[in-house]
């Protein structure tokens, strides 16, 4: 099957805006940039990830051990290695209790996944063996009520641990993306009418979400997060598809397929940018500067897909870090 360029557009846009959020956290703190991200950035992943989910291959002898292997795999490696990194960086203890909190030092985005596809695993079987359209539906979402009501009555370190927050927060994502593509049969997500539609919806609901909402503190939140974000997905998807053509360079393409190794290995040059910050070495510089703030954003997706690239050129780390065997 034909590799469709623009998903791995879609995802360069995704992991730039990851960079972008992380930068601004750490180091800018401009609210604006921090909220208009977070309308959209690491839902594209997952609901991309959906997409891409075949059902044919996913019921393979050995599917899900592979998926361990690609995910849970770099988790670990890269957890590990990073507290350890900062531990030595600031002479701290290399873990402590936040490290084990939903974010998982900021590795939460692979354990989430694979959660995912675990879950997926086991309905797999249900969805194919009705051919009621609603039920199938039902089926699919259900997973987001039960790890609703688990984080209700379960204790918050279990819920933690588990990264259910997490879970409940960006299951629909996935699963809509794997509906669209497997369900309904979905080739092609761009639809003038819808997208116009989206585009309007997008525009507003992102100017609501930056003014007014800002972070997601409540239920009402949380909808209008939702909701904005899934039109948000549409009007990205769509846009990528549309220029595909003209954005379709070895660079952006490049990035876009290595956005896992970028996603784990980024945070070892983000950090260092920060201590730098933090100790004084850096001094003279307007860090709300725009200049600035793109040459930091440029300095760590470089390295990041450096590392990346050297770390896939051995077999060993290949599989440790970026979990291709």
């Amino acid at each position: 099957m034909e590799r469709k360029n623009y998903y791995d557009i879609a995802k360069f846009i995704a992991i730039l805006s990851v960079i972008i959020y992380h930068v601004e956290n750490y180091l800018i703190d401009n609210q604006i940039i921090y909220s208009f991200i977070n309308t959209y950035f690491l839902s594209l992943f997952f609901i991309i990830s959906g997409l891409l989910l075949k059902s044919e291959k996913s019921l393979q002898k050995g599917w899900l051990k592979r998926q361990a292997v690609r995910l849970m795999l770099p988790f670990f490696t890269c957890f590990i290695a990073y507290n350890l990194f900062i531990g030595a960086l600031y002479r701290e203890h290399f873990f402590n209790a936040n490290d084990f909190a939903d974010t998982k030092s900021g590795y939460w985005f692979l354990l989430t996944l694979f959660e995912f596809l675990c879950v997926y695993r086991c309905l797999i079987g249900l969805i194919s063996r009705t051919s009621n359209l609603l039920i199938k539906i039902l089926i699919l979402f259900s997973p987001f009520v039960v790890v609703n009501l688990l984080c209700v009555f379960l204790p918050a370190d279990i819920s933690c641990w588990l990264s259910l927050m997490s879970f409940r927060r960006y299951y629909l994502f996935f699963a809509a993306g794997y509906a669209l593509s497997n369900i309904f049969k979905g080739d092609n997500i761009e639809n003038n009418k819808v997208w116009i539609v989206s585009s309007i919806l997008y525009i507003l609901g992102t100017l609501y979400y930056v003014q007014y909402v800002k972070s997601v503190d409540g239920i009402i939140d949380l909808v209008i997060w939702i909701l904005t974000n899934f039109v948000g997905c549409h009007f990205w998807l769509c846009l990528c598809r549309r220029f595909e053509k003209n954005f379709s360079n070895p660079i952006v393409l490049n990035i876009g397929r290595n956005t896992m190794g970028i996603y784990t290995l980024h945070y070892f040059p983000l950090r260092c940018l920060q201590y730098l910050h933090d100790n004084g070495f850096i001094n003279g510089v307007n860090l709300a500067s725009t200049c600035y703030f793109c040459l930091s954003v440029l300095v760590i997706i470089s390295l990041a897909y450096c590392m990346t690239i050297l770390a896939g050129c051995n077999k060993y780390s290949s599989i440790v870090f970026l979990g291709k065997v």
